[in-house]
C-alpha cells in the first residue's frame, strides 16, 4: 500500500526562556490530523516520525531523514517544521546564490547551546536530495518559521501575536564544514552549490519576513499552519499546490499585512500536481478572491496579468461557488479590487474566472472558400465560441489570425499568410474543434502576454540593469564557461550553433538582473517558446534591494546552473527548420508579483513540434510595473 512518510518537527520550549514559543506543538497536532485525513482520502498509509521540543536536536533532525530510506519510489515524502528560523551572513562561496549574502536556517532545540549550531538551508537541501534519490514524486517541505521562503528587528504587535524569529545568529562555520559539502557543485572560482532533489516547498513567509503565531480560541497557532490545515480540510488533498498556496496566501495576507506565504518547486510543472498525490490536478486554472481587512475583497491578479480597466468595457469575474458575476473596481500591478461582495463570508476564498476582459481582443477571420457542407458546419460551430482573448471578424484584411478550411482540413495562420501555426487538423470532425479552439486560445494568450506592457510606468531605465551573455566555447555549459556580453537592446539577439572538432554544439546563455535604483524591486523572467509555451522556471520571482543582483538559473541532475543551453528541437532539424524565434520577458514591479499564472504549456506546431522544455540538457510608494522584452533568434 502506498505510504506517506513524514518527518514532523515542532519546538516550543527552547532552552533559553527568551526564545520560547507557544503555538508550534499545536500546529504540529493540527497538521498531523490533517495529513491523516488526506491519507485516508488518497488511499495512503501514514508513517510519521515526530520530534518535539528537546527531541529536535540538530543531530536528531539530521538522523530523522533516515526515516525516508524505507519509502518506495511511489511513496510521497514530507518534512514539516514549526519553530524558529534565523538568518546569518553566508560564506563567500555561497554569495552567487544569495543576492543579500545571507543564509537562512532552522533553529534546532540545541542550536543556541554551547557547541550547538543551526541546520543551514544548504544542508537541508543536501538532506532532501539524498532522501529523494530514486523517488518518482517531489519531496514536500512545509515550514512555519521566519525566513522560510528560501529554504528554499521586531517586537510583538500585541499580546495576541508573536514572531518565530531569533535575532541572534548561530555559530559561524566555513563553507567546507557544511553537511554533505563533498556533494556540492564547486566551480573554478570556488563557488559552491548544494545538490537539489526534486522538491515542492511551501513556506510561511518570504526569506526577509517573520512568520507570526496568533491566538486562535484559547491557544496560539502559526497563522500559516492554521490556514494550511483549514484549506486542505475544505478542499481535500486533490487540490493543486499552486491553488493551495494561493488560497492560504490570501487568508494570511487578509489578516497579517507583512507575511506572504511562498511556493517554490525545482520543477515548475510540479506546482500543478495535486497535494501528495503526484497526479496533475484537473480543472481550468483559476484566480482567487479573498477578503483583506484593510483593502476589502481582492483578486490575486492585476495589470501584470493583463487585467486593465479600459473604456472598451468592464472586467467581470464569474465565481462559481457564489453562482454570480462580479466586477473589478480597480487594478494594481499584482492584485485588483472586487466589488459586489459585501455580504459574502470573509473567511472564505473563492475561485474566480475572467468572463469579460476589458482589453482589446485579437481578431480572427475565415479566409478562402468554405463551400462544402462540412466546412460550413465547422465554421458555424466555431462562431458559437466566445473568448476573452479573441473575437470574430468578417473581413480577413482586418484580422490578426485567419482560419483556413477545405472539405476535410482545418488550420490557423497569421493574417496574410498560409503557413499553419500548429499542426492542421486532417479529416476534421466536430469532435476535433475543442482541441483546435484550445490551441487558438493558447496562441492568443501567448501573444497577449508577450505584447502586454505598461506605457505609463515610472520605473526608469537606470533603476535596473540587464546583463545578457553568450557562451563562447562550444559545448561548455559550466558556470565557469567563457562568455561575451551582448547588447540585448539590438534585437534580435542571435545565438548560433557552433562546431568543435566536427561536433555541432548548442548555443548557451547567461542572464543577470540587478537593481540599480534606490528602492527595492521585484523581478521575474518569463521565457516565451516558439511552441507558444510560457515558463517562469528560470526566475519565478526575486526581491532585490539596491545593488543586489540575481542570475537566471535552472536545475539539472540535482544541481543549479546559470549557464543555460538553447536548442532547436531534433525533429525541427529533421524538417529542415534551422531558425526559430523565442523571447525573454523581464517583469519588474514595486510590489510582490506572481507570474505562475502566466505560465502555460505549448502546442504541437508545424514550426515547433516537440520543442524542448527549459531545463533539458544534454503601498508607501506608487505601485508600478514594467516589462522588458528581449527577442532572441536561435540559428543552426
Amino acid at each position: 500500500m502506498p505510504t506517506l512518510h513524514a518527518l514532523l518537527i515542532a519546538i516550543n520550549d527552547y532552552p533559553n526562556p527568551a526564545h520560547r514559543l507557544n503555538g508550534c506543538v499545536n500546529d504540529l497536532e493540527q497538521v498531523q490530523k490533517c495529513l491523516e485525513t488526506c491519507c485516508a482520502a488518497l488511499g495512503l498509509a501514514f508513517k510519521p516520525t515526530v520530534l518535539l521540543n528537546e527531541q529536535a536536536t540538530r543531530t536528531n533532525v539530521i538522523d530523522g531523514f533516515d526515516h525516508f530510506g524505507s519509502a518506495e519510489p511511489d511513496d510521497p515524502c514530507l518534512f514539516y517544521y514549526a519553530g524558529h528560523g534565523a538568518r546569518s551572513w553566508a560564506p563567500e562561496a555561497f554569495w552567487h546564490l544569495e543576492p543579500d549574502h545571507k543564509n537562512d536556517s532552522l533553529v534546532c532545540y540545541d542550536s543556541r547551546t554551547p557547541d550547538g549550531r543551526d541546520l543551514m538551508d544548504k544542508e537541508l537541501s543536501y538532506l532532501i536530495w539524498q532522501a529523494n534519490k530514486g523517488k518518482n514524486l517531489p519531496f514536500v517541505t512545509v515550514m512555519d518559521c521566519c525566513h522560510s521562503g528560501s529554504m528554499r528587528d521586531l517586537g510583538a504587535e500585541s499580546a495576541n501575536m508573536a514572531f518565530r524569529q531569533i535575532k541572534e545568529t548561530g555559530a559561524g562555520i566555513g563553507a567546507d564544514q557544511y553537511l554533505g559539502v563533498e556533494h556540492y557543485k564547486r566551480t573554478e572560482k570556488g563557488e559552491l552549490s548544494p545538490p537539489q532533489g526534486r522538491r515542492v516547498h511551501l513556506a510561511a513567509a518570504r526569506d526577509v519576513e517573520t512568520a507570526k503565531e496568533v491566538r486562535v480560541g484559547d491557544g496560539f497557532k502559526g497563522i500559516f499552519s492554521h490556514f494550511l490545515a483549514e484549506t486542505l480540510q475544505q478542499l481535500g488533498p486533490t487540490v493543486a499546490y499552486h491553488e493551495l498556496l494561493s488560497r492560504i496566501q490570501m487568508r494570511v495576507r487578509g489578516n497579517i499585512s507583512d507575511q506572504s506565504p511562498q511556493l517554490w518547486a525545482t520543477q515548475a510543472a510540479d506546482k500543478e500536481l495535486g497535494f501528495l498525490s503526484g497526479a496533475a490536478a484537473s480543472g481550468k486554472k483559476a484566480y482567487f478572491v479573498g477578503y483583506d481587512k484593510n483593502k476589502g475583497w481582492q483578486l490575486n491578479a492585476g495589470a501584470v496579468h493583463g487585467l486593465k480597466l479600459e473604456a472598451s468595457g468592464p472586467i467581470q469575474l464569474e465565481i462559481p461557488a457564489l453562482k454570480r458575476v462580479v466586477d473589478l473596481l480597480e487594478t494594481q500591478p499584482s492584485y485588483s479590487k472586487v466589488g459586489g461582495m459585501k455580504e459574502d463570508d470573509p473567511k472564505q476564498t473563492y475561485a474566480a474566472f475572467v468572463v469579460q476582459q476589458g482589453a482589446q481582443k485579437f481578431k480572427i477571420a475565415f479566409v478562402g472558400p468554405q463551400t462544402s457542407p462540412h466546412a460550413q458546419a465547422l465554421k458555424e460551430r466555431l462562431l458559437q465560441h466566445t473568448s476573452n482573448w479573441f473575437s470574430w471578424a468578417d473581413d480577413p484584411t482586418h484580422a490578426d489570425f485567419v482560419i483556413h478550411s477545405d472539405a476535410d482540413k482545418l488550420w490557423l495562420s497569421l493574417a496574410r499568410e498560409t503557413a499553419p501555426l500548429f499542426d492542421p487538423l486532417e479529416n476534421c470532425k466536430e469532435s476535433d474543434l475543442p482541441m483546435f479552439l484550445a490551441h487558438l486560445e493558447t496562441i492568443c494568450t501567448w501573444r497577449r502576454h508577450l505584447d502586454w506592457h505598461n506605457p505609463y510606468s515610472q520605473i526608469a531605465s537606470d533603476a535596473f540593469d540587464i546583463e545578457l551573455y553568450s557562451v563562447t566555447e562550444p559545448g561548455n555549459t559550466t558556470d565557469d564557461a567563457p562568455t561575451v556580453r551582448l547588447d540585448w537592446r539590438n534585437m534580435p539577439v542571435a545565438f548560433e550553433y557552433n562546431s568543435k572538432e566536427g561536433v555541432l554544439y548548442r548555443p548557451a546563455f547567461q542572464l543577470k538582473v540587478r537593481n540599480t535604483g534606490e528602492r527595492a524591486l521585484w523581478f521575474s523572467l518569463l521565457y516565451f517558446g516558439c511552441d507558444y509555451s510560457i515558463t517562469n522556471a528560470l526566475l519565478p520571482k526575486q526581491l532585490l534591494a539596491k545593488g543586489e543582483a540575481v542570475w537566471a538559473s535552472e536545475v539539472f541532475e540535482g544541481h543549479t546552473y546559470r549557464t543555460i543551453p538553447l536548442e532547436i528541437g531534433g525533429n525541427l532539424m529533421m524538417r529542415g527548420i534551422k531558425q526559430i524565434n523565442e523571447f525573454f520577458k523581464i517583469i519588474i514591479s514595486t510590489e510582490e508579483l506572481d507570474t505562475d499564472s502566466l505560465c502555460q504549456g505549448g502546442v504541437s506546431t508545424a514550426h515547433a513540434a516537440s520543442h524542448r522544455q527549459l531545463g533539458f540538457r544534454n503601498e508607501t510608494q506608487l505601485r508600478d510595473w514594467r516589462g522588458i522584452e528581449i527577442w532572441i533568434k536561435i540559428m543552426a
